[in-house]
């Protein structure tokens, strides 16, 4: 705890040293020098100075300053200020190479996404091999990635003018949703004829894997009660509502009604809560400079490894189900390699190079390529079908190549469209 006024908000214990401060402000002397040990509370001692300084009486009731904390404010007329090597330090990790490493890890979750659905594809009804199977498990923090991403840069938004927040952003997700579900809505139409049913799909995400969309604009509307309630953004809890979503949808439900649509158990926010939780705890909280980056990746393993056994215990268990997707181990693996891939340790060490720009190219364009990938991999599979394409071999190295393609075809296609028409880009193709 490094902050003064924090420490005083959240009823915290701490030795009250405010009478020093007094004695340095009334002691007559121009500079001070405090040598003091790493870890001795420097930080919190220049923050206490600071708001004794810009006369905050209500922080520092009964404080041995208080009595001449307001009298300090009015003999000091101009504003207080406090410059540590810290929040130099802050300033810079915000500068571009910061900004470019949080657009590689959308762009890393994006590739994963693509992934996962050229295995659906190369694999068709294919049983995995256990390699197969390992691969796609490290796969399935794609969607969590994402979702940690959009907290991560939205918790701090002001929403005070809430319809004022909320109008333009639920617009800057909606519109690209609705122009990419069109030609499937079309398609549906055309083959089951028109319903209310096809409608509330178009608008709300139904189709293909659009229920991320869903996810992102319920996360929107929720955002203030994130930023007011410190529940919500409490990683064990909100982990805990995941967990028992999930495990009622992987154990009880699907079993039963495994031909339920996508949107009704993983487009509901409860379905992926914890890791919108995990991106506010990292920006509003200050978590993310004290995650345990080994702890992190051990976890990492160790929950790939369970995630393996839980698929193939769901595989044996019930034929029907493919046992590679959502499910509780799923969680742990996600949350665990979320919190490596956005701590701060991990993104000071990311270097810019040739590859790794373009990868942040792809997280720029990411929501417009989470969602048109799928009409590329549709048409590759309309040419395999046709030339009778059944990538023989090695599939992982098939999954690999295929993915390379989708990606590259579909970021050219969004590239061009913006290069056209950079506004319509951005209001309807999600670029």
């Amino acid at each position: 705890m490094q902050d003064f006024e924090k420490l005083r908000e959240d009823g915290c214990l701490y030795v009250d040293k405010t009478d020093l401060i007094y004695s340095l402000a009334h002691d007559g002397g121009l500079v001070y020098f405090l040598s003091q040990p790493r870890r001795f509370g420097k930080r919190l001692l220049i923050s206490t100075m600071h708001e004794y300084f810009a006369g905050k009486r209500e922080l520092c009731a009964g404080e041995a300053v208080r009595a001449d904390v307001k009298a300090c404010s009015r003999r000091h007329a101009l504003p207080a200020a406090a410059i540590t090597l810290y929040t130099l330090f802050e300033n810079c990790m915000k500068t571009e190479s910061r900004l470019e490493y949080y657009d590689f890890v959308r762009g890393i979750a994006v590739i994963m996404v693509v992934a996962i659905h050229t295995f659906d594809s190369v694999y068709a009804y294919e049983t995995l091999t256990l390699a197969g199977v390992f691969v796609r498990q490290l796969l399935n923090c794609a969607v969590p990635l994402f979702c940690v991403s959009s907290a991560f840069f939205l918790i701090n938004k002001d929403t005070e003018n809430y319809r004022t927040y909320l109008f333009p952003h639920v617009l800057r997700v909606w519109l690209p949703l609705l122009v990419y579900s069109l030609p499937w809505f079309a398609a549906d139409v055309w083959q089951n004829g028109g319903s209310i049913t096809s409608a509330l799909k178009l608008i709300g995400g139904g189709y293909s894997v659009y229920y991320f969309a869903a996810v992102i604009l319920q996360f929107y509307v929720l955002l203030p009660l994130f930023q007011r309630y410190r529940v919500l953004r409490n990683v064990p809890v909100m982990g805990i509502v995941s967990l028992l979503w999930i495990a009622g949808y992987s154990y009880i439900v699907r079993p039963v009604y495994s031909e339920l649509p996508l949107l009704s158990y993983g487009g509901v926010i409860l379905c992926w809560i914890v890791y919108f939780t995990l991106g506010a705890a990292y920006a509003k909280d200050g978590v993310k400079s004290r995650v345990p980056v080994r702890l992190c990746a051990a976890g990492c393993i160790a929950a790939a490894v369970l995630c393996c056994a839980e698929s193939v215990f769901l595989t044996t268990a019930n034929e029907s189900l493919s046992g590679v997707g959502i499910k509780p181990s799923a969680v742990l693996f996600s949350v665990c390699a979320c919190a490596l891939l956005y701590a701060d340790r991990c993104a000071q060490a990311y270097r810019s190079g040739t590859v790794s720009r373009f990868i942040s190219r792809l997280g720029r364009f990411s929501y417009g390529m989470y969602l048109g990938h799928l009409y590329v991999l549709w048409a590759g599979g309309k040419i395999c079908a046709y030339t009778g394409f059944d990538f023989p071999g090695i599939k992982l190295l098939w999954c690999a190549a295929y993915t390379a393609a989708a990606v590259g075809v579909t970021f050219g296609c969004l590239a061009l469209a913006k290069k056209i028409s950079p506004k319509l880009s951005v209001e309807f193709l999600g670029v």
